[in-house]
C-alpha cells in the first residue's frame, strides 16, 4: 500500500513539524553551534539544528518569483518579458549599457564574503560548511545515541541541501570551488586554497550528492505529522534531472546540438519518473479550475495533491506563530480597488503570448484579435490573468469585477475603480487565493509555493526528448500537460529545433510567473544572439526560431474610453458595465458580450510614460554575453589570489578573465 503522503516537500514546514516543542524553538536553538557536538546525542536537538539549517536556506523564499537559495531575490524575474518597469534598478538592460568588471555582474556577492568572519553568517559557503559539518560528525558522535535509520535520513537531507546550494552556484558562476570537508581558516595552509572546478566537475559533485540523497532518503516519510516538509528520494532524483537539463543547455554546452548530454537527461528522467509514479505522483486534477486551485493551496498536508515535488510551506494568518512566514505574492497582485498594493501589470508581449484555444499560436491568421485579446484563448490564460471586465473575487467581495479602463478629461487621465498608475488592462492573478484571500491581510497569505511540480518535470522530459531528436515523445509529454487543462494538443514538431521551440513556449505558458523564465532564457541564451570573447558562438535564438529580447522593450498600454468626457466621474454607468466570470458555465458567451462592450466603448492608447523607461525615453533592451554568467568581485579575487575570473569579466587588475564556464 502506498503511503498516504503524496507530497515531496521542502521548506519552512519544519516550523510546524516539531509541534511537541515550543513555537519559539528556532529562537531557542540559537546560534548554529550553541549546543556543540552534544546535538548528536539527541534526536530532538539534532532535529532542531536541522530546522535551523532549513531556515538558513529557505526563510527568504516567500514569493514564487524569487530565486537562489539563501537570498531569494526577484531581480531575475524582473528581467524577462513577464514584467516591465524598474529599469533604473536593473542597470544591465538599460539602453547601451555595458559592464565588464565582476563587481558590476548580476550576482557578484552570491558566492559569499571576501574572507571568513568570526561570527555566524549565512552565505553560500557557510551553508555548505554547516551541512558538511553534520555529514562529518553525525556517525562519529551519534552512533551510540541515534539509530542508523535516523542518521541516514539526516545525512540524506544534508546531501540534498548541499546539492541545491552548489546547483545555484553553478547556475550563477559556472564552475566554482568544490569543498566537501570542513576547513579551518589558515594563512599558510595551501591545501585549503581550492581553485574553481570546471562546470562539468561542479555538476558531477551535485549529481553525486543527489545520488547519495536518493539512496538515504525515503520515498515518502512514515510520519507526515512531523516530517512533512522534508525532501525525499524522489525529490533528489527529480532535482538530478533538472541539473542535467541545465548542463545540457546551450549556455553550458557548446555542443548542444549533439544528443549526448540530452540523453543523460532522458536516462535520469526515466529513473525519476518510475520512482515518482511508484509513489503516486502525477498531474493534479483534470481541468483548468483544478489547475488554478492547486496553485492556491494553503493546506499543510493535502495528500490529494499529487503534483508537488518540492513545495515551500508557508503559514496562514491564523497560525499564531511568532516564527510565521507568509507568502507576500498576494498583496503584490491585488489592485488598489481590491485593497492591494497595486498589482502586477502585464506587458503587451505577454498578453499576446498565450496560445489560442486549439493550441495554435496567437496570430491574425489563427483568428487572434489583439484588441479583444481574451477571446478564444488557452484556458490557462483566464486563470493566469485578470483583465478589464473579468471577475476576480476576494473574501470581502466574491463577485468583484476588475475595471481598469481610463478616460481623459482635458489633459488629465482618470481610471475606473480607483486604480491609478495603470500600465496595462491586464494583471497577473496566478497563484492568488481568489475568494479565500482577505483584503484585511493579503500580506499574511499562507499559500504554499510549488517550487517544482510534476508539470515542470514532464516538460523537462519533453526537452530531453527534443534534444535526442525524438520529436514524437517531446510532443507526447507536452500534450500531457496541455490535456490536463483542456488545451488543444500540439502536432509532432518538424525536427529538433522546432521541438525545442515548442517546449520552451509551453514552459512560458504553463510555468508563467513561477520564477522559471529567467533561468530558461539564461540557459538558452535567449536575450540576444551574437558571439564575442565571453561566448564565441551564440545563435540559439536564430536556431530555434525565438525573437531575442535585446533591441526591444516591454510595452504596456491604456484601455481608453472613446466617448467625450468632462470631469472625473466615471462615464460608464454601473448598469452598463459588463462582467465575465471564469467559473461560470456561461463564461464563453460572457466573453463574447465583453468583446462587444470593448468594441462599443474602448480603444487602445499609448501610455503617458513608457512601461520600460530610462532617462525619460523608452528603454531599448540591452544585453551582453558576459551577463549570462556572473564574475567574481575584485576584492574576492584580491583576497583569494588562486581564484580565476570568468571570461567576459575583468580581474582586479583590469586583465581579461580566463575561466571558461563552458569547459567540461
Amino acid at each position: 500500500m502506498k503511503n498516504i503522503l503524496k507530497h515531496i516537500t521542502l521548506g519552512l514546514a519544519i516550523l510546524t513539524a516539531f509541534n511537541s516543542c515550543s513555537e519559539d524553538f528556532l529562537k531557542e536553538a540559537g546560534p548554529i553551534d550553541r549546543f556543540g557536538d552534544n546535538i548528536y546525542e539527541s534526536e530532538n536537538l539534532l532535529n532542531r539544528h536541522v530546522a535551523t539549517l532549513y531556515t538558513y536556506y529557505f526563510s527568504g523564499f516567500t514569493s514564487p518569483d524569487r530565486n537562489l537559495v539563501g537570498v531569494y531575490t526577484n531581480m531575475p524575474s524582473r528581467l524577462t518579458e513577464e514584467r516591465g518597469g524598474g529599469i533604473s534598478s536593473y542597470k544591465w538592460i538599460q539602453t547601451n549599457a555595458s559592464y565588464s568588471t565582476g563587481d558590476d555582474s548580476m550576482f557578484p556577492s552570491y558566492i559569499g564574503p571576501d574572507r571568513l568572519s568570526s561570527s555566524v553568517t549565512n552565505y553560500s559557503y557557510d551553508r555548505i560548511r554547516y551541512v558538511t559539518d553534520v555529514l562529518e560528525k553525525i556517525d562519529a558522535y551519534g552512533a551510540d545515541y541515534l539509530s542508523e535509520k535516523f542518521r541516514n535520513e539526516v545525512k540524506g537531507q544534508m546531501y540534498y541541501l548541499r546539492a541545491l546550494q552548489y546547483y545555484d552556484l553553478m547556475k550563477v558562476y559556472g564552475g566554482v570551488p568544490i569543498v566537501t570537508s570542513v576547513q579551518n581558516s589558515s594563512s599558510d595552509d595551501e591545501s585549503i586554497k581550492i581553485p574553481r572546478s570546471t562546470t562539468g566537475e561542479t555538476v558531477a559533485q551535485i549529481i553525486s550528492d543527489l545520488d547519495m540523497a536518493a539512496q538515504l532518503l525515503p520515498g515518502t516519510w512514515s510520519d507526515p505529522a512531523s516530517d512533512y516538509g522534508r525532501p525525499t528520494s524522489c525529490a533528489a532524483l527529480a532535482q538530478k534531472v533538472r541539473v542535467l537539463l541545465t548542463y545540457a543547455s546551450p549556455l553550458f554546452n557548446p555542443n548542444w546540438e549533439d544528443a549526448s548530454r540530452w540523453q543523460d537527461v532522458v536516462n535520469a528522467g526515466m529513473e525519476a519518473e518510475t520512482a515518482l509514479e511508484a509513489e503516486g505522483y502525477g498531474l493534479y486534477g483534470s481541468s483548468v479550475k483544478d489547475w488554478e486551485e492547486m496553485l492556491s493551496e494553503d493546506a499543510y498536508s493535502a495528500s490529494s495533491n499529487m503534483e508537488a515535488i518540492v513545495i515551500q510551506l508557508l503559514n496562514a494568518p491564523e497560525s499564531g506563530s511568532s516564527n510565521a512566514y507568509q507568502n507576500n505574492w498576494e498583496n503584490g497582485l491585488r489592485l488598489a480597488s481590491q485593497g492591494g498594493s497595486g498589482g502586477v501589470a502585464v506587458p503587451r508581449d505577454m498578453i499576446d503570448l498565450f496560445p489560442m484555444a486549439d493550441g495554435s499560436r496567437p496570430t491574425p491568421g489563427n483568428g487572434y484579435d489583439s484588441f479583444k485579446f481574451f477571446l478564444n484563448r488557452d484556458p490557462r490564460f483566464y486563470r493566469t490573468f485578470a483583465f478589464n471586465g473579468v471577475i476576480w473575487p476576494y473574501q470581502e467581495n466574491t463577485a468583484d469585477t476588475l475595471y481598469t479602463y481610463m478616460w481623459q478629461s482635458g489633459s488629465t487621465n482618470y481610471f475606473a475603480g480607483e486604480n491609478d498608475n495603470i500600465q496595462s488592462p491586464v494583471f497577473v492573478r496566478k497563484m492568488s487565493g481568489n475568494a479565500s484571500a482577505s483584503s484585511t491581510n493579503y500580506s499574511l497569505s499562507g499559500i504554499n509555493i510549488m517550487e517544482y511540480r510534476y508539470a515542470e518535470f514532464l516538460l523537462i522530459m519533453a526537452e530531453g526528448y527534443a534534444g535526442v531528436g525524438n520529436t514524437a515523445m517531446a510532443a507526447e509529454y507536452i500534450n500531457r500537460v496541455r490535456n490536463r487543462v483542456g488545451a488543444g494538443e500540439i502536432d509532432n514538431p518538424n525536427g529538433k529545433m522546432d521541438a525545442f521551440n515548442a517546449v520552451l513556449y509551453e514552459r512560458q505558458v504553463e510555468l508563467a510567473y513561477e520564477g522559471k523564465r529567467y533561468w530558461d532564457m539564461q540557459r538558452w541564451m535567449l536575450f540576444n544572439d551574437g558571439g564575442d570573447e565571453a561566448i564565441t558562438t551564440n545563435n540559439t535564438c536564430n536556431k530555434i526560431g525565438v525573437e531575442p529580447m535585446a533591441g526591444g522593450a516591454r510595452r504596456g498600454y491604456f484601455l481608453k474610453y472613446t466617448g467625450t468626457v468632462s470631469g472625473k466621474d466615471d462615464p460608464i454607468a454601473e448598469a452598463n458595465l459588463v462582467a465575465a466570470d471564469p467559473n461560470s458555465a456561461n463564461f464563453q458567451s460572457q466573453l463574447e458580450d465583453l468583446g462587444a462592450w470593448y468594441d462599443a466603448n474602448f480603444e487602445e492608447a499609448e501610455l503617458s510614460n513608457y512601461m520600460d523607461q530610462y532617462l525619460q525615453q523608452e528603454n531599448v533592451f540591452t544585453w551582453n554575453n558576459n551577463y549570462y554568467v556572473s564574475g567574481f568581485r575584485s576584492n574576492l579575487l584580491t583576497q583569494n589570489d588562486w581564484l580565476v575570473q570568468t571570461k567576459g569579466w575583468s580581474t582586479e587588475t583590469g586583465a581579461a578573465g580566463t575561466f571558461d564556464f563552458q569547459a567540461e
